[in-house]
């Protein structure tokens, strides 16, 4: 064989011995074992062992048996290696711990068994002792279930010595008793009673625990009684506070009730003012008024002063303060202060009178108020304005002004336009609508309603104008127009409202004979329904020039 020859043949032969080496049992099992497959492991090496027992075979076999739980095969196997020749250390050491784990896997089951036995046993017991407990608990309690509560009421004691009028503690009280009425059985086991009454604050902590005891039952019905001194810390913080009987010797609570705690602010807050006006004094006048003139001779802030829930008598030692403050100048005050005496639960305040005519105050026009307040709380403001008649007059404003037409058929009326016809019409009634700021019975102003007929005048109407409120309406009266002269086809009819020697206003109407003769659909001249009374061309054009002068 020759050198080129020869190469190839030793590598062909170390294929074959490389892949006969792969088919190897054992190589297989060690590849199985490797990609973690323990029972496929396990089955080679029992096939390599049976084929060729070696140490070391059986010491894999019993590495695989152990990874797969089958410690007790495991064992067998540990043993077995050492039996071979080539028996190492390390097989005694995995041979010592199979024996272990096996012992364990076989006395798991029974450690459990007796883990959950016991567990039950001390569970048993457990309960057990939980329901004597009870058991004796309930008839502990049982022995105590006569001892009742029949009623649970407190009184409330002024500083003077007497009761609170409504069982509220104010400010001037100075102790709070708490009567508890008991039914006791007539148990001689039971007693001595303890029994607890805890103050507790609005927010649910604790205050105050008074204790009483009962040795023996002296009657079937007790009366006990609860004595709370130096209350003034509980004066300090309004609210309901609680108060609750508690037997002790059971932790029962039998009763309880509550205490309304009022303080000065909470006593403030409850008065409230109602019916609230200004009176001017002119002459021998009285009326309310909330424009004054210079010439009232005086002016008198009412108003009616009482509690909403609270007792009237616990205000006794409150002031009542009234500020008169311009609005305008905010520095400009007066102040006055007077008792607060509520009579018969309400105070009627009328008792200051501040002059206007001849006073400085005259003359300072503007807006004034007058506050009423109790300890920095206002409880009402009286606003009023002191104005001239000038100024009065200056703020008028013409809001409207219309002609309404009276139908010669009756007396219903029919808003009229720029135009009107005779044949509908048989009088006009100017309507004038003022408005005003300042509204008051005393503003009376001179009135006039001038007729012109084609630039001519007819007459007119004089008359006083009262604004006795926001908005007035004026019906001067009616005017018939005059029959058209011959040839004539139409007049303008003119109405000027003159107010105090100013004109506020003109309107004019053309009155026609007759409407003008329309063609109808089919274009035949004819006359229009009688029902059309008003331009409405022109009453628009008025409407639209009326809203753009605004």
């Amino acid at each position: 064989m020759t050198k080129a020859t020869s190469i190839p043949a030793i590598f062909s032969v170390l294929a074959v011995a490389c892949a006969c080496l792969a088919e190897h049992p054992l190589d297989q099992a060690a590849q199985a074992l490797a990609a973690g497959d323990h029972a496929r492991a396990a089955e080679l090496y029992q096939q390599a062992n049976a084929e060729l027992p070696t140490a070391e075979g059986y010491n894999n076999l019993g590495v695989a048996l152990e990874s797969c739980g089958r410690f007790d095969e495991a064992v067998d196997a540990y043993r077995e290696s050492l039996r071979l020749p080539g028996s190492a250390e390390q097989i005694r050491s995995n041979l010592k711990r199979a024996c272990v784990r096996a012992l364990i896997h076989a006395a798991l089951p029974y450690a459990a068994s007796i883990f959950a036995g016991l567990l039950t046993i001390f569970f048993l017991i457990w309960l057990i002792r939980r329901l004597e407990r009870a058991w004796r608990i309930w008839r502990f309690r049982m022995k105590y279930r006569n001892v009742r509560v029949a009623s649970l009421v407190h009184r409330v004691h002024c500083r003077d010595g007497q009761d609170q009028p409504d069982g509220k503690a104010y400010p001037d009280s100075e102790s709070i008793s708490v009567k508890a009425e008991l039914s006791l059985p007539d148990q001689p086991d039971i007693y001595p009673l303890h029994l607890e009454l805890e103050v507790v604050r609005p927010n649910g902590a604790i205050w105050r625990t008074l204790h009483e005891s009962i040795d023996a039952p002296p009657a079937p019905r007790l009366s006990l009684w609860f004595q709370l001194d130096q209350v003034a810390e509980m004066l300090t913080h309004s609210g309901s506070w609680k108060t609750q009987l508690i037997l002790r010797n059971t932790g029962t609570r039998l009763a309880s009730t509550s205490i309304a705690i009022v303080t000065r602010t909470d006593l403030i807050a409850d008065l409230q003012a109602s019916d609230v006006r200004l009176i001017a004094l002119h002459g021998d006048k009285a009326e309310p008024e909330s424009v004054i003139f210079p010439d009232i001779d005086s002016v008198v802030p009412t108003a009616v002063i009482r509690p909403k829930c609270f007792h009237p008598s616990k205000f006794v030692d409150m002031r009542l303060r009234l500020d008169l403050a311009n609005v305008d100048k905010r520095e400009e005050a007066e102040s006055a202060e007077l008792p607060l005496q509520l009579i018969d639960g309400r105070m009627m305040f009328s008792p200051v009178s501040r002059p206007i005519a001849g006073d400085e105050i005259a003359r300072k026009l503007g807006r004034w108020e007058f506050r009423l307040s109790v300890d920095d709380r206002q409880l009402t403001r009286i606003p009023f304005v002191i104005t001239s008649l000038e100024q009065v007059l200056a703020g008028l404003k013409l809001e409207s002004f219309e002609i309404a037409g009276i139908a010669r058929s009756g007396q219903r009326t029919t808003p009229v336009g720029k135009v009107a016809y005779l044949r509908d019409v048989r009088a006009l009634c100017p309507v004038v609508t003022l408005t005003s700021d300042l509204p008051s019975p005393r503003a009376g102003f001179h009135m006039t309603m001038g007729v012109c007929v084609d630039g001519d005048p007819v007459g007119g109407v004089e008359g006083a104008v009262v604004l006795d409120g926001k908005s007035v309406q004026l019906l001067p009266g009616e005017f018939v127009p005059p029959e058209l002269l011959d040839g004539r086809e139409s007049i303008k009819v003119s109405f000027i409202f003159i107010l105090e020697g100013r004109t506020l206003g003109i309107r004019e109407v053309v009155l026609r004979s007759k409407p003008p003769r329309c063609a109808d659909a089919q274009g035949r001249i004819a006359a229009p329904p009688a029902a059309n009374e008003i331009d409405y061309d022109a009453e628009a054009a008025r409407i639209l020039q009326q809203a753009a002068a605004r």
